[in-house]
C-alpha cells in the first residue's frame, strides 16, 4: 500500500485540478453549480398546517432487498419535520408510486 501511495502522489493536485478546470472550457462549461450565499438565500415559509408544504426525494441505487426493492422515496413535512420513507423499484412508474403513495 505505500508503495502505491508513493507512486500515485502528485504534489499540490487539488491546486493542478481546479487550474485545470478553469482554463479548460469544457470542464468550466460542465462544473457542479455552488448555490448562492447563506445571506443571500431566501427561505420557503412554512404555513401552519400539516402536509401544507412537503419536500419529495428518491433515494437511487441502493443494494437490493430480498423482495428486489432498491429505491427510498421520501417524503418530509416542513412543518412537523415528520418523514415518511416508501420503499420501491427503479423499474416502476409514476402510477406505480402514487398508488404505493395513497395505500
Amino acid at each position: 500500500m505505500a508503495k502505491l501511495r508513493e507512486s500515485l502522489y502528485m504534489a499540490k493536485l487539488s491546486r493542478r485540478i481546479k487550474k485545470y478546470i478553469e482554463h479548460y472550457p469544457i470542464c468550466n462549461r460542465y462544473q457542479t453549480l455552488r448555490h448562492q450565499p447563506y445571506g443571500k438565500q431566501v427561505l420557503i415559509p412554512a404555513i401552519d398546517r400539516l402536509f401544507h408544504t412537503v419536500t419529495l426525494n428518491f433515494i437511487l441505487a441502493l443494494p437490493e432487498s430480498l423482495k428486489d426493492f432498491n429505491v427510498f422515496f421520501t417524503i418530509t413535512d416542513k412543518y412537523s419535520k415528520r418523514v415518511a420513507l416508501i420503499s420501491g423499484k427503479n423499474t416502476w412508474k409514476a402510477k406505480d408510486w402514487a398508488k404505493t403513495l395513497f395505500d
